[in-house]
C-alpha cells in the first residue's frame, strides 16, 4: 500500500521523542517493530526500530555510531515488509538523530507519505538533562543541539514543529495527531 503515512519522530536526545512516540502509538499509530532490548530509566521504550536507526545510521554517517552493512537496503525491504500488510494505521519511526537525513528519508519513503515531527524542549532542562545522562560537557552538548537545529533547516518538507512541554500539558496533541492522520 503505497499511500501508508509513515511518521518520523526526530529531534534532539532526550527532548521527548519517546514520549510523543509513545502519544501517536497510543492514538492508534502503528509502533512497527521497535528495539525492546533498549531500556531506559523511563516508563515506556523507546520506540526505536532498528532498521530505521541503522538506515539512519549509515546515511548520515553519524560519528562514533557503527551500522551493519546494507543498512539503507534492510530498511527499504522492511518497508516492503510493512506495506505487504495493507495496514491503513500510519507507521510510527523514531530515532531523534534521524533530523540528519530527512532529505534522503523523503527519497526512500517518498515526500507524499512522510511526516516528519521534530520535538524540542526547554534548553536548559535539555542540557542540564544531557549533561548528568552523559557527564559530556554543555558547551559539546549546545555545538550538537546547534547541528541538529541546523539539519533540520536543510529539510524542505513538512515538519510538525512541537516542544515536548506543550505535548505533556495537551497544548499541541490534538493538532499532531491530525497532522499524523489520527
Amino acid at each position: 500500500m503505497k499511500n501508508r503515512k509513515i511518521i518520523i519522530v526526530c529531534g534532539v536526545n532526550h527532548s521527548g521523542t519517546s514520549c510523543v512516540a509513545k502519544l501517536l502509538i497510543d492514538n492508534g499509530a502503528d509502533p512497527g517493530e521497535y528495539d525492546a532490548t533498549i531500556l531506559e530509566n523511563t516508563p515506556y521504550v523507546k520506540y526505536e526500530n532498528i532498521y530505521f536507526k541503522n538506515c539512519c545510521i549509515e546515511m548520515a554517517k553519524i560519528q562514533s555510531l557503527v551500522a551493519p552493512k546494507n543498512s539503507i537496503k534492510k530498511f527499504v525491504e522492511y518497508l516492503k515488509h510493512e506495506d505487504s500488510k495493507q495496514s491503513k494505521k500510519p507507521l510510527v519511526l523514531k530515532y531523534p538523530k534521524s533530523v540528519y537525513c530527512l532529505p534522503e528519508l523523503s527519497q526512500i519513503i517518498g515526500k507524499d507519505r512522510m511526516r516528519c515531527v521534530f520535538v524540542m524542549r526547554n534548553t536548559l532542562d535539555l542540557v542540564s538533562s544531557n549533561v548528568k545522562k552523559t557527564k559530556v560537557n554543555a558547551n559539546i552538548i549546545f555545538h550538537y543541539y546547534n547541528s541538529t537545529y541546523t539539519a533540520l533547516t536543510q529539510y524542505t518538507g513538512d515538519v510538525f514543529i512541537t516542544a515536548f512541554e506543550r505535548i505533556r500539558v495537551g497544548l499541541d496533541q490534538k493538532m499532531l495527531l491530525e497532522y499524523c492522520g489520527l
